[in-house]
């Protein structure tokens, strides 16, 4: 079974700015993203909160991997 292995751009869901460019390796949803994955970061992040920077909350830093909230698309 081959997997499915794709380039995504996770973009902030109230001003459409890009957030991350995320190597997606797999079927179904984006619940987190593997800190290795994460091929470009726009994001700016406040302790362990993660966020766009027009100031939306995407996310949380879990130590490997970002936790990612509703508030977000998938190009």
């Amino acid at each position: 079974m081959a997997e499915h292995t794709r380039i995504m751009i996770v973009r902030c869901n109230r001003c459409n700015q890009k957030v991350f460019k995320y190597l997606k390796v797999g079927k179904g949803k984006l619940v987190r993203c593997l800190k290795e994955r994460i091929r470009e970061d726009f994001t700016v992040q406040k302790g362990p909160e993660v966020f766009c920077p027009c100031g939306n909350r995407v996310g949380r830093d879990e130590g490997d991997h970002i936790k990612i909230f509703g508030s977000y698309r998938l190009d």
